[in-house]
């Protein structure tokens, strides 16, 4: 007699593997990498990708944000997979089958912020500088570096002439 035995529902619900993706915005320059663990660091804009598998196998596997926003995992095979682009760092949990597992865990996400620019000016070496008489072009010269590297750039500066109510720009 082939009868089916439902799977206990008191039957433990493991996390049995884990990788999280992580596909840093283009311009960083980055490369792709997996990470064994459920909590990373990664540049802020980056691609997430978990792929779990859980035994036995659920019906349901869930990522449960601090914020109250959810993100259903898809199965493919026997793991789950879930994408989403992180723009902020986060707390989550895994909910399997509605329940949390491995003990209610919650995981953190670390987004790396991206620094602004830095531009230093070496010529002029100080900020208030006046015309000499008859004096038609300025020695100018700027650094600037950032956390993933330049591009083309270019730099305005704004000119002012005159005096009390008559400054031209």
């Amino acid at each position: 007699d082939d009868m089916q035995i439902p799977a206990s529902t008191n039957a433990p619900v493991l996390l049995i593997g884990q990788t999280l993706g992580i596909q840093p915005p283009a311009y960083t320059g980055l490369a792709q990498r997996q990470e064994k663990n459920l909590q990373v660091k990664f540049p802020e804009g980056s691609r997430l990708t978990w792929n779990l598998s859980i035994q036995p196998q659920p019906t349901s596997v869930e990522l449960v944000f601090l914020d109250g926003s959810r993100t259903a995992l898809k199965k493919n095979g026997d793991t789950w997979q879930a994408s989403k682009v992180m723009l902020q760092s986060s707390l989550y949990r895994l909910q399997v089958n509605g329940a949390a597992i491995g003990e209610d865990k919650l995981y953190r996400l670390d987004a790396i912020k991206d620094s602004a620019p830095q531009i230093r000016v070496m010529q002029p070496d100080r900020n208030l500088s006046l015309v000499e008489l008859g004096q038609t072009d300025w020695p100018l010269s700027f650094e600037a570096e950032d956390d993933y590297g330049l591009g083309a750039s270019q730099l305005r500066i704004q000119l002012a002439q005159g005096s009390g109510e008559n400054i031209k720009f």
